[in-house]
């Protein structure tokens, strides 16, 4: 999560324009890779969530790296794999509930769009191909609002584990220090 965290912020700078690469295309490009980067860590820590069973079935799982296809091959594990954005509120008696954020986060449908959008912008378009190129302005002026959508998503997250009665709870940025922090806990039936 601190990685995610170290790379939005190489976005951010991108975005605001505090750092460029002299213009639009290059630029779009930089963004592109440092959110084609975070997707896959997503999928990645996907995958360590789910290591045992994705292992069982995967012998050669230390060497995938394609972020959509680790999400499929997770999906097959565990379909309540996805990370779950939720918001934490205080009861009156002072415990937290966390209630599932409805909207505005980035689902796993958006998660192979963006995947996509960014692969377009991180290759050079084949002069004989039909398919559209990248188109590196679009993207730059959409990179934030994709950008809100990870945040909303990993800010405060739940993660299902595969054949256990147990879940972990992800924060990105912890009130005491800053950094991010999760716990295991234990499903109550």
């Amino acid at each position: 999560m601190d990685e995610i965290k170290k790379r939005a912020d190489v976005v951010a700078c991108f975005l605001t324009r505090r750092c460029t690469a002299l213009y639009d295309v290059p630029s779009a490009e930089c963004v592109a890779l440092q959110i084609r980067k975070i997707l896959e860590l997503i999928a990645l820590a996907s995958l360590v969530a789910n290591k045992a069973e994705y292992a069982a079935m995967h012998a050669k799982f230390e060497e995938h790296w394609k972020a959509k296809e680790i999400l499929d091959n997770i999906r097959e594990i565990n379909p309540k794999f996805y990370p779950v954005p939720t918001m934490q509120h205080r009861r009156e008696d002072g415990i937290f509930d966390n209630q599932p954020v409805k909207t505005g986060f980035l689902t796993a449908d958006n998660f192979k769009t963006l995947y996509d959008q960014c692969s377009k912008l991180l290759h050079v378009r084949n002069p004989f191909s039909k398919k559209a190129a990248g188109d590196a302005k679009r993207f730059l002026k959409d990179a934030a609002q994709w950008m809100n959508r990870i945040r909303v998503l990993l800010n405060h997250h739940e993660i299902i584990l595969a054949g256990r009665d147990q879940l972990i709870i992800c924060l990105m940025r912890s009130e005491d220090d800053g950094q991010p922090h999760a716990a295991l806990f234990e499903l109550v039936k």
